[in-house]
């Protein structure tokens, strides 16, 4: 599978944060497979230690 690469747009803590929370949703209702999830919520982990250095 592809490195999931989030959006410049979408990289603020509120966006990362609603992205977490959809991934969630979609994975509890079977949408997102094991590999998807784990593969946006690293890239979505990626941004949110990136944010904590530059902050």
């Amino acid at each position: 599978m592809d490195r999931i690469q989030i959006n410049n747009d979408w990289k603020d803590e509120k966006h990362l944060e609603l992205l977490n929370n959809a991934t969630n949703s979609l994975a509890e209702l079977g949408v997102l497979s094991g590999a998807e999830v784990e593969s946006i919520k690293s890239a979505i982990k990626l941004e949110t230690d990136a944010e904590t250095h530059t902050s």
